[in-house]
């Protein structure tokens, strides 16, 4: 009967313990899921800030990519300027050179006398 008793007893003093643990356990893992949760909140939180930074700086590219199809047009634009500016400056160049040389003829001929005159005046 004695070892009965010890048996009861010591089952009576297990289950305690079990009960005893299971409770600990249970607060243990409360209280992970508690320090779990803020940390999950904050990489939440952090997620999300990478994810409008990220937008942000998509929408910044976006934006330099339209700036830059403008410029490269403008600069297409302005090359065609040059380009025209330089040909008249060329055409002027090439004009002056023709009245210079003309004028040069003219005193020639002015030069010859009445002869030089008259094939000036034909001219």
């Amino acid at each position: 009967m004695e070892t009965l008793n010890w048996v009861h007893s010591t089952r009576a003093v297990l289950r305690s313990l079990w009960y005893y643990m299971a409770k600990l356990l249970g607060m243990r893992i409360e209280e992970f899921r508690g320090h779990l949760d803020v940390e999950l909140n904050e990489v939440g939180r952090q997620q999300e800030a990478s994810c409008n930074e990220n937008l942000m700086l998509k929408e910044q590219v976006e934006a330099l990519l339209q700036e830059n199809i403008i410029l490269k047009r403008a600069v297409g634009i302005q090359h065609e300027r040059q380009k025209e500016s330089e040909e008249r400056n060329q055409e002027l160049q090439h004009l002056k050179r023709m009245v210079t040389q003309y004028q040069k003829q003219l005193r020639t001929l002015e030069g010859k006398g009445p002869l030089g005159m008259f094939l000036v005046n034909r001219q």
